[in-house]
């Protein structure tokens, strides 16, 4: 059966735009600006990398209540990139914020690049003919929304062994069947911690622990704390406790994993919907216990 992937599916965006730029599409690579037609400020002027790393600076938080920003986005708004209407937050940009609106911008500069080529149908097809075919991920859907934009923040469905052969692209270094699907040095871009994300986060993937931890300036890190309060919360250093040295991962809301483990040569898929559960200090189910002892049992 197909099962949803909820955030995984931000890495399956990734893992496109990394495709399009192997594939030329995307001539200027991780440097290519931004420049919707949406926009006509500052906005523009941001990259691909900034936006992969969610260091954009935009104006949205992650909260997932009735009214805010993340559920509005995906079930009330016409479409997911909101129209270019989110704004920038002062001194923002460079900070980590966690955003579902962050992708789903990438997926609709992705859009926006077929229609400059006259090549709208082509975007439809991209996640098929590029990504899922070669793979032979034969149950894979992402969903568009009514404007026909890919929601690759969350709307990505495959079966378990179709979101495993997702994560052994990431396991070869992007390489298939002896053919490199993904350019020379993506999963390494993929996996390196982004400035200001505590090493929990590197592109569209979130991290466990690093042989070297990046060094963070403090300062810089309760600067962006302060300028983008819900960075705090929920807490991600249980994924440190959780994940070996070097694994990573993508993550779904309702705790939805792809592990990539490269010192155990090993990927863990888990499509459950456990939510951790805590009643007078006793888990009913811990996650970062669960994590470990499967992770830690491949080696």
């Amino acid at each position: 059966s197909r099962l949803l992937g909820w955030s995984m599916t931000k890495s399956w965006l990734h893992t496109l735009v990394g495709i399009a730029i192997k594939n030329e599409f995307l001539p200027q690579g991780l440097d290519t600006k931004m420049e919707l037609p949406e926009w006509s400020d500052e906005r523009s002027e941001m990259t691909l990398r900034q936006m992969l790393r969610m260091s954009d600076g935009l104006n949205f938080d992650e909260y997932y209540v009735p009214g805010a920003d993340a559920p509005n986005m995906l079930f009330v708004e016409p479409t997911v990139s909101m129209n270019g209407k989110i704004e920038s937050r002062k001194n923002g940009k460079g900070c980590f914020q966690y955003s579902s609106h962050t992708t789903n911008l990438i997926s609709r500069y992705l859009k926006y690049v077929f229609e400059k080529k006259g090549r709208e149908l082509d975007y439809l097809t991209f996640p098929t003919e590029y990504f899922f075919k070669p793979l032979g991920m034969d149950s894979a859907v992402l969903e568009t929304d009514p404007a026909g934009v890919f929601i690759g923040s969350s709307f990505g469905w495959a079966t378990a062994r179709d979101w495993g052969r997702f994560g052994m692209l990431y396991l070869a270094d992007g390489i298939w069947n002896g053919e490199r699907l993904l350019p020379e040095g993506w999963v390494n871009f993929t996996s390196t911690p982004t400035v200001t994300s505590k090493g929990w986060y590197g592109a569209q993937f979130w991290l466990g622990p690093k042989e070297r931890p990046p060094q963070e300036d403090p300062n810089r890190v309760k600067r962006c704390d302060d300028i983008f309060p819900s960075r705090k919360n929920p807490d991600r250093s249980w994924l440190h406790r959780a994940f070996p040295e070097g694994a990573f991962a993508a993550s779904g809301f309702e705790e939805q994993q792809v592990i990539i483990f490269p010192k155990a040569n090993s990927v863990v898929v888990r499509l459950g919907q456990t939510k951790e559960v805590v009643v007078n200090n006793r888990f009913f189910w811990n996650k970062t216990d669960f994590y470990s002892k499967v992770l830690n049992s491949l080696l």
